[in-house]
């Protein structure tokens, strides 16, 4: 198998024509390296993550792939990526930080002059209450398939992914499992 041909071609050329930062490009090339070897061909499952839950069946039919997708976590965990799982908590911690940066300067400034004009005066809480309300509101309903063309939610049958609202949604995990089920 040219391992090193489909890592060009996967990383440099289909990927990589994407990704324009060196550093991003760097990173996409060793996770993709852990994925594309020998071992990967061997009968078994072949673990693309240290606790298992990323993986390439033993047996690659299209009822085992699908069960193996419909197993994988919603949101990827660090480890697919190849970090350490405080990785995850520390994204989640300045994306919080991040969000109440940006609630708080959408804050108005009050002054003396706007409670002497007989201006109502809002509490932290209450602005921050109204903005979120404001988000809220903004937030399109759920999709309901039963309300939907038949074409919205159509399953491709050659790859057995859900084509949504002309385009197509999966996870670099699931490209990777399919492919390594293709070279099988």
């Amino acid at each position: 198998m040219p391992w090193d041909a489909l890592l060009y071609v996967t990383g440099e050329i289909n990927y990589g024509g994407r990704v324009t930062d060196d550093w991003d490009r760097r990173c996409l090339r060793a996770i993709l390296k852990r994925c594309y070897q020998a071992a990967s061909l061997e009968q078994g499952t072949f673990s693309l993550s240290n606790s298992g839950v990323y993986h390439v069946p033993a047996e690659c039919s299209y009822a085992t792939v699908m069960q193996t997708l419909k197993g994988l976590p919603a949101v990827d965990q660090p480890e697919v990526f190849g970090l350490h799982a405080n990785a995850g908590v520390a994204a989640l911690e300045s994306a919080t930080a991040e969000m109440f940066d940006t609630i708080l300067s959408m804050q108005p400034k009050s002054s003396s002059a706007d409670v002497a004009d007989g201006a109502e005066v809002l509490s932290d809480d209450d602005i921050v209450r109204n903005i979120a309300r404001h988000i809220e509101e903004q937030v399109p309903e759920v999709l309901n398939k039963n309300h939907a063309h038949p074409t919205t939610f159509r399953i491709m049958p050659e790859s057995g992914l859900v084509r949504q609202m002309g385009g197509l949604f999966y996870c670099f995990d699931s490209f990777v499992l399919f492919f390594l089920c293709v070279v099988l």
